[in-house]
C-alpha cells in the first residue's frame, strides 16, 4: 500500500487474492471515502510492486507490475525452444550422427 504524495491523500492498494479470476489495483481517496478501480492484471496474476514517482516532468505517475500471469493469450502455443547441442549436422540430410 502507497500514500503518494500526502497532498493527494490516496491510498493505493495492489491486490493479491483467491476471491476472483483477475486481481486489481485500487486507489481508496481517504477523504471522500470512494473506491476506484484503476487497473486490471491477466487472470492468475497479482498486482504488485507499485512504484511512484512525483513530478517527473511536471506529471504524477504510479507504475505496477504484473507477477506471474496464469492464461496470457498471445504467448499461447508457442513452439518450444530447445538448447543446441551443438552437434554437427549433415547439410544434405539435417540428420545428427544418431540420425536425428
Amino acid at each position: 500500500m502507497w500514500f503518494i504524495p500526502r497532498d493527494l491523500r490516496t491510498l493505493f492498494i495492489a491486490e493479491d487474492s483467491d476471491l476472483h479470476e483477475n486481481n486489481f489495483t485500487w486507489a481508496y481517496n481517504i477523504d471522500t471515502k470512494k473506491l476506484s478501480r484503476i487497473a486490471s492484471v491477466p487472470t492468475g496474476g497479482e498486482a504488485t510492486g507499485l512504484q511512484p514517482l512525483d513530478n517527473l516532468g511536471g506529471f504524477r505517475y504510479l507504475m505496477l507490475n504484473a507477477q506471474h500471469p496464469g492464461y496470457v493469450g498471445y504467448l499461447a502455443g508457442m513452439p518450444t525452444v530447445t538448447q543446441d547441442s551443438g552437434e554437427k549436422k549433415d547439410k544434405n540430410t539435417g540428420k545428427d550422427s544418431a540420425g536425428k
